[in-house]
Formats: structure tokens, C-alpha cells, sequence
């Protein structure tokens, strides 16, 4: 090669190298950075700067690692990328990074290695979108797939529940307590999809499905302080609160003229954890308004369910002035126990209402 000609190739070298910089400078949506063999940052652009919060004085000179969440640095993830980059030319970077500020920033894009003449690395490009914001919509959508899927094997499982406890006297009785508890459970999960991931508001719950059995209001108190139950608490409490009303209204203070009913409850701490304290107590009853009360599947519901469910206690008296029901539980969130797609879980559910 003569003189011209290498004079001709180091300007086009230098041509390509201002041509880089002038696109990788004017492109703040995309951030990109030189680094040595050794991964140690050399050149740091305004894109780079602009996504991850570091000027160019304070982040050259530091290991290219410093970008990389804490739990992949951990187990060596950067320096796998930079082996990868090394062997093969090029290594896919598309993760949760970290900005100077500590929060965190997803990149989708990828490490180059950059070979001298004789294929030796003289060091690496790395260049990536920022797509924090598709990346977390795309994570809430999929967490709201997941709550509708489990949700509608919690109710399936749960109408399968009531089915199979169903203990009516006659088909026309069945449906008919079929219904108001498909009905109750519809109500709250109305409550629970208006906005997801909200739970449900206690006295809200309690004075719709009062409200769909009495009129007479002023023969009902109340009380109790702000609670938002959990999608779990309120799918169970809201039955019990149904198989209640029905029995009261049947038998009890909301089947007679002289009856009262009080709903209250209170927050208690028990063992490190938030409890939820609920009592039914009925006064005024004289006499069942329609024979003596049975302990069917209201009472099972209570007594049963709701320490298996919500690891909580129950217990339903029969006194003279009325039913008291107190209900007790933590307020934590956590997984049904219907939730099917968990191994064994169908099995281990026929197990249990064998034993109910």
C-alpha cells in the first residue's frame, strides 16, 4: 500500500470515528459507552449520561459492572456478558440496570467486542434502549393475567365448595341458597375488580349484603374502624357474612320486629401480626321466627373455613337473645387455598372437606 493510500485510509478511520460520535452524541434515547479489555469504562456519551444519571468525569475509570443491579453482580453476570462478547463478538444485554441514583433502569441491548487487525480485543461498545416503560407495563399486565386466572380458579373452586356443602332440605331450597351465595360472591368480586390489587373496603362489604336482605336499617349497627380486607379475606368473610343474614333473617333479629343486630370490629396486635376482630351479635330474639336453627354451612363456614383459610378462629353461640358469631383473623394477604394450579392441591382439598 503506498503513501496516498494510507494517508486516504487513516482519514476515512477518523472520518468513521467523528461519524460515531456525532450519532451516538445526538441520540439521547439510546445509551452507549466504550470500555478496555478490562471492561473498565473509557468513553462515556451524553445518551449514556442522560439515562443513567453519571457524568462522563465521574463513571470513566470504573469497571463497566458499576451499571449492573446488585443481585448480578452478585453471581457474575457482567463478567459472563464480557466473556461472551470475547468468544463469540457479540453478547445480548437486555436486563434491570442501575442508575447513579440507585434506582433502576431496563436496557434492551447488546455488548460488541472491538478487534484490532490481528483479532485481538482492544476493548467493547456497549449501546442499549432505555424501555423501563414498556417493561413495566408489560410486567403489570402480566400480574393482572395472573390475578384474573387465579381469581377465577379461586371462584370456580369455591362454587364447587358450596356445591358439594350444599345440605338444603329440598332441589327448590337448594337453588334457591344456591343462588344468594353465587350472588354474594359475585357482589365481592365486583368490589375486588374495580381497580386491582385495592382488596375491599369491611363496612362497604357488610352494608351491601345487609342491604340485599333488610329494609329496616335502623334495627342495625355498624361500627368499627376503617379496614381494607385482601382479596382472600374478603371472598371468605363475605359468605359468612351472607350464611349470617339469611339465618337472622330466617330464624333470628331480622326476622322479628323486636330484633336488633350489631356488627362491630376492631384491630388487634397478635404475635408481631395486624388481627382483625368481627362480632354478629343478635339481640332481642325471642323465639326462632321459623323453628330451631340448623348448624349447616354457614356455621361450618365460620367455624372451619375460616381457621383453614384465613388462619384465623371462629366460633357461632346460639343464646337466648340471639346468635353471636365472633370471627378472628390476621390481616395478610396471601394465596387461596383453592388455588389449583399448585401441585396437589385438588387432592389435598377433597382430603380436607372429607374431614369438614
Amino acid at each position: 500500500m503506498d503513501r496516498s493510500s494510507t494517508v486516504f485510509g487513516r482519514s476515512a478511520i477518523e472520518t468513521n470515528v467523528e461519524r460515531f460520535r456525532l450519532v451516538v452524541e445526538n441520540t439521547r434515547d439510546y445509551a452507549a459507552l466504550l470500555s478496555d479489555p478490562d471492561d473498565i469504562i473509557t468513553d462515556w456519551f451524553l445518551g449514556a449520561q442522560a439515562i443513567f444519571g453519571w457524568k462522563a468525569y465521574e463513571i470513566i475509570g470504573q469497571p463497566g459492572a458499576v451499571l449492573f443491579i446488585d443481585e448480578d453482580q452478585h453471581i457474575g453476570v457482567p463478567e459472563l456478558e464480557i466473556d461472551v462478547a470475547r468468544k463469540h463478538g457479540t453478547a445480548t444485554n437486555v436486563r434491570w440496570h442501575k442508575r447513579k441514583d440507585g434506582s433502576r433502569v431496563f436496557i434492551e441491548g447488546q455488548t460488541v467486542a472491538l478487534r484490532r487487525g490481528d483479532g485481538t480485543v482492544r476493548g467493547f461498545m456497549k449501546i442499549g434502549q432505555d424501555t423501563t416503560e414498556r417493561r413495566r407495563a408489560e410486567e403489570q399486565q402480566g400480574i393482572l393475567l395472573a390475578e384474573l386466572q387465579h381469581r377465577v380458579r379461586n371462584v370456580l373452586a369455591m362454587v364447587r365448595s358450596i356445591i358439594f356443602k350444599g345440605n338444603a332440605a329440598s332441589v327448590k331450597e337448594f337453588r334457591r341458597d344456591l343462588v344468594g351465595r353465587i350472588t354474594a360472591m359475585a357482589r365481592t368480586q365486583a368490589l375486588l375488580t374495580r381497580r386491582a390489587g385495592d382488596g375491599v373496603d369491611l363496612e362497604a362489604l357488610i352494608s351491601d349484603e345487609l342491604l340485599t336482605h333488610v329494609t329496616a336499617v335502623d334495627r342495625i349497627t355498624v361500627s368499627g374502624p376503617a379496614v381494607t380486607l385482601p382479596a382472600k379475606a374478603a371472598e371468605v368473610l363475605t359468605l359468612a357474612i351472607h350464611e349470617l343474614a339469611t339465618n337472622a333473617l330466617k330464624y333470628g333479629a331480622l326476622g322479628q320486629a323486636e330484633g336488633r343486630l350489631h356488627v362491630s370490629w376492631w384491630r388487634t396486635r397478635e404475635s408481631d401480626k395486624e388481627w382483625l376482630h368481627l362480632v354478629w351479635q343478635e339481640q332481642g330474639v325471642s323465639a326462632p321466627a321459623a323453628g330451631e336453627p340448623r348448624a349447616g354451612f354457614g356455621t361450618e363456614l365460620i367455624t372451619k373455613r375460616v381457621p383453614y383459610e384465613l388462619r384465623g378462629r371462629g366460633s357461632v353461640d346460639f343464646q337466648a337473645g340471639g346468635i353471636r358469631c365472633t370471627i378472628a383473623f390476621p390481616l395478610s394477604a396471601g394465596d387461596s387455598i383453592f388455588q389449583s394450579d399448585k401441585p396437589g392441591i385438588l387432592s389435598d382439598i377433597r382430603d380436607r372437606e372429607a374431614t369438614l
